[in-house]
């Protein structure tokens, strides 16, 4: 292959890389598409002392935990995997009965290792 068509392949393939993205993105013309949503993280993961809880494992500690502490927030909480303000709500709740401050419905060190402690208990007894 000469040199000069190897030049006019490799300004080819630039030229490719640099518009595909543009060429594609209207094919009728008409303005890109939107991205879609961005989508809620499934089960992060929230640090405790006692380890690791994910989303699914709190909801789940929390809606067991729900009908003892009184709180119809945190027993009809959903286990789906998804931090929404349903498991804020019930979190807050939680927050409120132990005394953990501040009360803000997030999963933050304090409250993971509490919630643990707290299920371990309950399911002991």
């Amino acid at each position: 292959m000469k040199k000069s068509t190897m030049i006019g392949l490799g300004l080819g393939a630039v030229f490719l890389l640099l518009f595909a993205d543009h060429a594609s993105a209207a094919p009728s013309g008409g303005p890109p598409a939107p991205p879609p949503p961005p989508q809620p993280p499934t089960d992060p993961v929230y640090a405790s002392s006692g380890g690791a809880v994910t989303t699914t494992q709190a909801q789940t500690m929390l809606k067991a935990l729900g009908p003892a502490a009184g709180s119809s927030k945190m027993a009809n909480l959903a286990v789906d995997g998804v931090w929404g303000p349903l498991s804020a709500a019930a979190t807050q709740d939680f927050q409120t009965i132990k005394g953990i401050s501040p009360i803000d419905g997030i999963m933050g060190p304090q409250t993971a290792a509490t919630l643990v402690t707290t299920y371990q208990v309950f399911t002991q007894s």
